[in-house]
């Protein structure tokens, strides 16, 4: 249930779109640079039952996508479902490993979520120069789910499990300052509040890119 509330976002999809097509463009550029790379791809589309195409006009249609004249769209839905399943099930694999715990907001300072509300926050990927050095989650990783202003579902490797815990006000706004930051466009409070708004908009301004972009040598391996 988790993975699919993380892998179900407007913003999940976009993200899934825009690396799939930033792949195809960095197909095609390694394509170019490779010695009778457009030659194999004629050939293979033939032995796939393909028509054969020239190999000058498939040149230039992959010239087109590396210099940005054509622009991959994918629109496909059911593409899209599944996708979110495939990825669904990988987080599977990595929640079923970690510790759980309910977090306590103090009355004073309660949670607040966003229209991105299940965040997978690790230090690994902060530090990481690109997302090709973001192997996989590291034993750092949390999950942060809001599920009310009065609680938060923890996700860990370390610490206590399965216990409820009443957290210091500093925590909570640590917790919702991530919130803020990975919001995709609306962020949502149990009280009305034209300073969190300022930090939303703030946070907006100030974050690296949601979606992240591909290094060029990400297909070099």
């Amino acid at each position: 249930m988790l993975s699919i509330l993380l892998t179900r976002t407007p913003l999940y999809r976009q993200m899934v779109n825009s690396l799939m097509a930033q792949l195809h463009r960095i197909s095609a550029k390694k394509m170019l640079r490779e010695e009778h790379g457009i030659e194999e791809l004629v050939e293979s589309n033939v032995r796939l039952g393909g028509d054969r195409i020239e190999v000058e006009k498939a040149r230039d249609a992959m010239q087109a996508l590396v210099d940005g004249s054509v622009v991959l769209e994918q629109r496909s839905n059911a593409w899209n479902i599944k996708q979110m399943f495939i990825n669904a099930e990988k987080y599977d694999a990595l929640f079923v490993r970690m510790r759980w715990n309910l977090l306590e907001a103090p009355d004073e300072q309660p949670f607040i979520t966003s229209d991105n509300p299940v965040l997978m926050v690790d230090p690994a990927r902060a530090q990481a120069r690109s997302p090709k050095e973001y192997r996989a989650p590291s034993f750092a990783s949390q999950l942060q789910f809001p599920i009310s202003p009065k609680y938060l579902l923890l996700g860990s490797f370390r610490g206590p499990n399965q216990r409820v815990q009443l957290v210091r006000t500093a925590l909570v706004r640590e917790f919702n300052g991530n919130m803020l930051k990975h919001a995709h466009k609306e962020a949502y409070a149990s009280y009305r509040s034209d300073a969190l708004q300022r930090a939303l908009d703030r946070r907006a301004r100030e974050r690296e890119p949601l979606i992240p972009t591909l290094p060029d040598d990400v297909l070099d391996e």
